[in-house]
């Protein structure tokens, strides 16, 4: 994720895909993003 400033930054990784704010509303895929896609799992 980005960073701006130690306080906006406190703020918006509680928005974040594993943050106790947003965390649960986000889908389940986006975490996908959040890791850079390595651990995609493929069905072959």
């Amino acid at each position: 994720m980005h960073k701006i400033d130690l306080e906006i930054d406190k703020i918006s990784e509680r928005l974040d895909v594993d943050g106790e704010i947003l965390g649960s509303y986000w889908p389940k895929e986006a975490k996908y993003v959040k890791e850079e896609y390595p651990t995609i799992p493929f069905p072959f």
